[in-house]
Order: structure tokens, then sequence, then C-alpha cells
């Protein structure tokens, strides 16, 4: 199980920036104990895009992935900062 605070999809470009992102507010990214229960949290979620840049954002205490992309030729991170992003397994 996976979630997006922002989910973006489409043809088009787009450009994120400065903003932070603290998911320690939510709790059930950690709580978990059972491996099929799971749930990954996403800071953002950007699919299928013609371009897609991040630029002076803050993403932390993110038990999945701080951005996800997934078919979008060209991506831009930049002046970006992951702490305590991605976790592990018990």
């Amino acid at each position: 199980y996976s979630t997006g605070i922002f989910r973006f999809t489409g043809q088009g470009s787009v450009s994120v920036s400065n903003l932070s992102f603290d998911a320690s507010a939510v709790p059930i990214q950690f709580d978990c104990r059972d491996y099929k229960s799971l749930r990954l949290a996403n800071g953002i979620v950007a699919e299928g895009l013609a371009s897609f840049s991040v630029k002076s954002c803050n993403f932390e205490n993110i038990f999945g992935n701080g951005v996800h992309c997934a078919g979008i030729k060209n991506v831009l991170v930049s002046r970006t900062t992951f702490e305590k992003v991605g976790g592990h397994w018990y």
C-alpha cells in the first residue's frame, strides 16, 4: 500500500518549489509490524509528465519515498534535502 501527499499525472510539465514535507505526524507509517500491511508514504508522486522539477524543498520523516517519479523524460531535483526518508524493515 502506498499513498502520495501530492500526485501529478498527465503529459504537461510540473514544477514544485519551496515546500516542506514532514510526515512525523502520520504514525501509521511507523506503527506497522506486519509486512503485508506495510504502508509507504510518498511526499510527491509524479507519473507520465513531459518534465518535472523539485527545487528548494525539504522532505523528512517519511517511511517510503520523498519523491516518486515514473515515466518522465526530464526530471530535475535541486537544492532539496531528504532527512530520515526511506526507512527499513524490522
